[in-house]
């Protein structure tokens, strides 16, 4: 069982039991939970160096069932007002919401971020077999600043659909670019 907590970057409580068995331990059935929030979503960027600066609001409920090998994780991962800038193109996402059904071996999750003055709007469902991605993802958006430099501005138009397949994505669709200054 492990907690953690603090008043400046959130809370993180789980348990984990793993029974031991004869046989491997992959097969080894385990059962915990996981339960996180936090109003600290700063903290990604030590881990994503890309993103320049974050905020918002994570939570996350999780069950764990299955093996060690094979866990199953069925919850929800939510996250709200949240804004990610990008210094290197000036670029900023505002009032970024996104919601994320855990089940199994997939993911059923939707976002919709603000980019200059456009809505961007993502939604898909993604499965793991043999550890490898299967899914689809949609991506939408209109009149989205997405470099907003002296030398540049460019607003684009998205409408994609991502089509995945372990390794390889098929991407249709088009990306408009209704306003570009360079």
């Amino acid at each position: 069982e492990v907690g953690l907590a603090s008043g400046d970057v959130g809370t993180i409580k789980g348990n984990l039991v793993a029974q031991r068995t004869g046989e491997t331990w992959q097969a080894m059935p385990v059962e915990g939970e996981l339960h996180a929030h936090t109003d600290q979503l700063g903290l990604v960027t030590l881990y994503v160096p890309d993103i320049d600066r974050a905020a918002g609001h994570l939570d996350g409920d999780m069950k764990i069932a299955g093996t060690l090998g094979t866990p199953l994780v069925d919850g929800t991962l939510k996250i709200t007002e949240g804004e990610i800038d990008y210094y290197q193109v000036n670029m900023g996402l505002r009032q970024l919401a996104f919601d994320a059904r855990l089940t199994d071996n997939g993911v059923d999750f939707k976002g919709s971020t603000r980019i200059g003055s456009g809505i961007a709007n993502a939604a898909g469902r993604l499965e793991w077999r043999n550890s490898l991605p299967y899914g689809k993802v949609n991506v939408e958006g209109s009149n989205l600043r997405v470099m907003d430099v002296p030398e540049a501005q460019i607003d684009a138009s998205p409408n994609l659909q991502f089509n995945i397949v372990g390794r390889k994505i098929d991407v249709a669709g088009a990306v408009k670019v209704p306003y570009a200054k360079i």
